[in-house]
């Protein structure tokens, strides 16, 4: 515990500069760390190494021998896959240009053709402005409108099926005024004895 209270008091000491400085200095030391750690887990992925361990796969490997979170052992693993088929991805992730998310939300749309031109539109944006990239690059239809015939409120109605006057069908369907109750009770009845 030493190192962790050394580490702290050293940071007390820094000035605002030096934080700054010192902060980015080790983000720039993580990504390339990251993109390292990426290239080994590829290699150990396809060579199945993680099952002479007795693992039976990857991400159990990484989530009991390496002790990673299960998103950070999906998105990391995610990453190392596509780093070892394009390898200009882990370059990109050590530039601090994408991020393992921006990796992981692009690589179904990554092309040994078009990866160049993606990871450079993909340069410096947010997850969610990621998510709006990949929308416009594979668009989803339209939900289709649907129709369905109602039975009345005063017919038979499957036992199924939401009583007309329910607060759930109210806030979907358009029900005439004169079906509709003026006051709801709020007190409980007791149930008849059988």
């Amino acid at each position: 515990m030493a190192h962790e209270s050394d580490a702290l008091g050293e940071v007390k000491l820094c000035t605002d500069v030096e934080l700054i400085s010192r902060l980015e200095s080790l983000v720039k030391a993580d990504r390339a760390l990251s993109a390292k750690l990426l290239v080994h887990m590829g290699e150990i992925d396809a060579r199945n190494l993680y099952c002479g361990r007795g693992y039976t796969s990857m991400f159990q490997y990484c989530t009991s021998a390496l002790r990673m979170s299960e998103a950070e052992a999906y998105l990391r693993i995610h990453a190392a896959r596509t780093g070892r088929r394009l390898p200009l991805v882990l370059d990109r992730l050590e530039s601090g240009d994408v991020h393992l998310s921006a990796i992981k939300l692009l690589d179904g749309h990554l092309t040994e053709a078009n990866h160049v031109q993606l990871l450079e539109r993909a340069r410096g944006k947010t997850k969610r402005q990621i998510e709006v990239l990949v929308a416009e690059l594979a668009p989803k239809p339209d939900v289709p409108a649907h129709m369905r015939k109602l039975t009345s409120a005063r017919g038979a109605v499957a036992s199924t099926a939401p009583d007309a006057s329910s607060p759930a069908l109210l806030s979907t369907v358009a029900v005439p005024a004169s079906s509709v109750p003026l006051s709801v009770s709020t007190e409980t009845q007791p149930l008849a004895s059988q």
